[in-house]
């Protein structure tokens, strides 16, 4: 079964899914109950990519921002949507074996030797 990304992902998230979606399916790490939790990844993907474009756009620092006088400076808004959107992405990466720590854990088919007996 292949699964498709939802119409109202954002584009990062839909460039995401287009490029892991299938390999996670070939192996099995993407089953029809683990869509729900490979639409959060997405999502938090998209999130901390906007996240981190308004932060190189405006700076890591706002000025005046949320009621503050005008001239103080605090961090960015940004900065913790960021922190919390890649601590999700961590962690559902984790879940689908997206690093190599991870699928350590996990009971993987073996790829296929493409060698071509080179390593015989």
């Amino acid at each position: 079964m292949t699964f498709n990304p939802p119409s109202w992902l954002a584009q990062e998230a839909k460039e995401l899914w287009t490029s892991i979606a299938p390999i996670l399916e070939a192996d099995g790490r993407l089953t029809e109950q683990d869509v729900p939790a490979f639409i959060a990844l997405c999502v938090a993907y998209s999130t901390m990519i906007s996240a981190a474009k308004e932060l190189a756009e405006e700076g890591v620092t706002a000025i005046g921002w949320g009621g503050e006088a005008h001239n103080s400076s605090k961090k960015h808004p940004a900065a913790q949507v960021f922190r919390d959107s890649e601590k999700t992405f961590t962690s559902l990466c984790d879940r689908f074996g997206l690093n190599p720590k991870a699928r350590r854990g996990m009971a993987l088919p073996q790829p296929a030797d493409d060698a071509g007996g080179l390593l015989d």
